[in-house]
């Protein structure tokens, strides 16, 4: 995986009790697999997620570049960039926000032996079902713009060449 759970405490507030390994990674992992796959291409989402060897990275083109220290942390932590008119947030924001979207929608769900039930602390009060799929829309969507400057920077930096596809995906509220 490219991002962590640190990278999403970063830009929203989770609780630190929580098990990262079992109730947030899942979530980083689809977020990586299902939106930023298919937008920086197979190969180029291998070798971020694998850790990029000798400061080379492979283009969509088949081309080989060798990236500086600062190239990596302008893609992963974001930068301005053509002649600062443009910027990218970062791999790291998009993912996180991609995967936060997950977590809020799915977080307080626990599948048990007895059916899928709510977890509900003994101080909790539930929030409304309709506050938490806005809440998470606009995570999604914050995420998924990131992740287009991200694919941006990458296309004006020549590691992207052709046009990539990076599709809206809504989320639509059923019985709301």
């Amino acid at each position: 995986m490219i991002a962590t759970a640190e990278n999403i405490r970063n830009v929203r507030p989770i609780a630190d009790n929580i098990d990262d390994t079992k109730r947030i990674e899942p979530y980083i992992r689809e977020a990586e697999t299902l939106d930023v796959l298919p937008a920086l291409g197979a190969g180029l989402y291998k070798q971020f997620s694998e850790g990029v060897t000798n400061n080379e990275i492979t283009t969509d083109s088949g081309n080989v570049i060798t990236l500086t220290d600062e190239d990596f942390m302008r893609i992963l932590e974001g930068c301005y960039f053509d002649r600062d008119r443009q910027h990218s947030e970062g791999l790291y924001s998009a993912i996180a926000y991609l995967a936060y979207s997950r977590f809020m929608k799915n977080n307080q769900l626990n599948v048990t032996a007895f059916g899928v039930v709510f977890k509900q602390g003994e101080f909790s009060e539930k929030a409304d079902e309709k506050t938490i799929v806005r809440m998470s829309n606009e995570a999604h969507s914050i995420g998924m713009e990131y992740l287009s400057q991200v694919v941006n920077y990458l296309k004006f930096s020549n590691i992207i060449c052709y046009k990539k596809n990076v599709k809206l995906i809504k989320f639509k509220a059923i019985g709301l």
